[in-house]
């Protein structure tokens, strides 16, 4: 069974991105259906590589029972652009980023993480980096990612149910 692979991708992958990725596998645990996932995520610059999350972020997560301690920022791979099925960019200059590194091959597979909300919110998750509001950028994905996974999952149903996965 080929696994459905997401990469949360953000500037510098200390913040954003990788409380997006524990936030995703949680929801994907609590819906059961976890073995269907390979979540990770990644940055689009090289500046915090092999940094661990900063460390208001680790304690954002812990607040919410969520364990990041051990993630070390990496640029993402050109590999790892082309295995992706999802490419969930926390904002507007991560996408620019990669629509630049992509060229027209696979732009169907990258997206904002708040289009999902249909624009009811800010076109980017808040950067705390900038903000110091870690809080604001959780709710942000709060309310975003399980309606990422709720469309995943319609998806990997309708594809299973064609027999396409």
């Amino acid at each position: 069974m080929r696994k459905i692979n997401v990469i949360f991708i953000c500037l510098g992958n200390i913040c954003r991105s990788p409380l997006a990725a524990a936030l995703f596998e949680q929801l994907t645990i609590n819906r059961g259906v976890q073995q269907f996932y390979q979540i990770s995520s990644a940055a689009t610059s090289a500046t915090e590589t092999g940094n661990p999350p900063h460390l208001k972020a680790q304690a954002c997560a812990r607040k919410h029972n969520l364990n990041i301690a051990t993630h070390r920022a990496h640029r993402v791979t050109d590999q790892e652009l082309q295995q992706a099925d999802y490419l969930i960019t926390m904002d507007q200059q991560n996408l620019a980023d990669l629509q630049l590194r992509l060229g027209s091959k696979h732009v169907q597979k990258l997206h904002l993480c708040l289009e999902v909300l249909n624009h009811e919110h800010p076109a980017s998750i808040a950067d705390p980096w900038y903000t110091n509001n870690f809080t604001l950028t959780y709710q942000q994905l709060q309310q975003s990612l399980p309606r990422w996974l709720t469309s995943m999952e319609q998806q990997r149903t309708q594809e299973a149910n064609n027999g396409t996965i």
